[in-house]
């Protein structure tokens, strides 16, 4: 894919269209949930089998399956398993991508194998911090939260309210957060 500085070639611009188009059917709510992840995934393995070493469509495509495991419980186990070994590709591409510590995290969370999965959503949140991924950072707030360090989990949804203050729903995860620690009064400022 392309990268910073590197020189455009034919055909970059229509790539990069077909990128984004995959990457907002995965943030659409115009269709089923799952038909739009399927979506996405088919237009995701095109762009690979394009451009094999495209770090960002890889990541993309970690989402991608992720919402269909979501969905689908029944074939979970294989799909979580190709983003394991998906995610190890993308980290070997390009590790200033979050995604990948952010999947290999969550498997560790499932697994409890809590050590591995702070460290690994802390990278993931860190590398976040720097672009536009709010949910990475807020996964790893609720992790911190289940925890029981509600001093991250309550620093982390500040900064992210702090970037799109706007949001009802970042308010929210701010209000529940603070609701948790007792601080009803301080928390319904941030249920209305």
């Amino acid at each position: 894919g392309l990268t910073e500085g590197s020189t455009p070639t034919s055909g970059d611009a229509e790539y990069l269209r077909e990128y984004l188009s995959a990457m907002m059917l995965l943030r659409s709510n115009s269709t089923p949930f799952t038909v739009d992840a399927e979506k996405a995934e088919s237009a995701l393995r095109v762009l690979i089998r394009q451009r094999p070493d495209d770090a960002r469509a890889r990541a993309g495509l970690l989402w991608a399956l992720e919402m269909r495991a979501y969905r689908r419980p029944e074939i979970a186990e294989a799909l979580r398993k190709e983003i394991l070994e998906e995610a190890e590709i993308v980290q070997r591409l390009d590790p200033s991508l979050p995604e990948s510590w952010h999947f290999q995290g969550a498997a560790d969370c499932r697994l409890n194998r809590v050590e591995s999965c702070v460290a690994m959503l802390e990278k993931a949140s860190a590398l976040a911090s720097q672009g536009s991924r709010p949910w990475i950072r807020l996964y790893y707030a609720y992790v911190m939260l289940q925890l029981g360090y509600l001093d991250i989990g309550e620093a982390v949804h500040r900064e992210v309210l702090a970037s799109d203050p706007i949001n009802p729903d970042r308010s929210f995860g701010l209000g529940r957060t603070l609701d948790t620690q007792g601080r009803h009064d301080e928390a319904f400022a941030y249920f209305n």
